[in-house]
């Protein structure tokens, strides 16, 4: 029987922000950014109520939504004389999707779905602005896929 499940989280999305670096005692050192890792272990407790009881060895697929808080521009009725919608509207800014992607596979190894993200060999995503009243969030579906 295949691992499936269907979660949200609550967080507005966040990006994986590229590895810093800085000299310390005369050597370089490579450190991740702090607001990325905490973004992605909060994920983790999000995520760490739905995972599987251990992490999955085989190939695995996600399908996630990303919806960001509207800018004011598009939190009113009308822009620029056009009706704004109230459902959900793509989003074509930054953050990039692939970055976005990245956090939410490192939170779920950190959670334990999987014990490397090179086990995803499924990724279908999109980013939209939240609906007129909505709450920014992550809405994603994971499952193990049969050998």
């Amino acid at each position: 029987m295949s691992f499936h499940v269907e979660i949200t989280i609550p967080l507005p999305p966040q990006p994986k922000r590229r590895v810093r670096a800085a000299i310390m005692s005369g050597k370089v050192r490579t450190y991740q950014d702090p607001k990325t890792k905490r973004y992605e272990q909060s994920c983790a407790i999000y995520l760490r109520h739905s995972a599987p009881p251990k992490p999955i060895d085989g190939s695995v697929a996600l399908d996630v939504c990303f919806f960001h808080e509207r800018p004011k521009r598009l939190q009113q009725r009308t822009h620029r004389g056009e009706k704004v919608p109230d459902y959900a509207i793509h989003k074509s800014t930054r953050p990039d999707i692939d970055n976005l992607c990245k956090a939410l596979a490192d939170s779920l190894q950190i959670a334990g779905f999987y014990r490397d993200d090179g086990q995803l060999v499924f990724l279908s995503a999109s980013d939209y602005y939240v609906e007129r009243g909505g709450q920014p969030r992550t809405d994603l579906i994971f499952c193990e896929l049969e050998a």
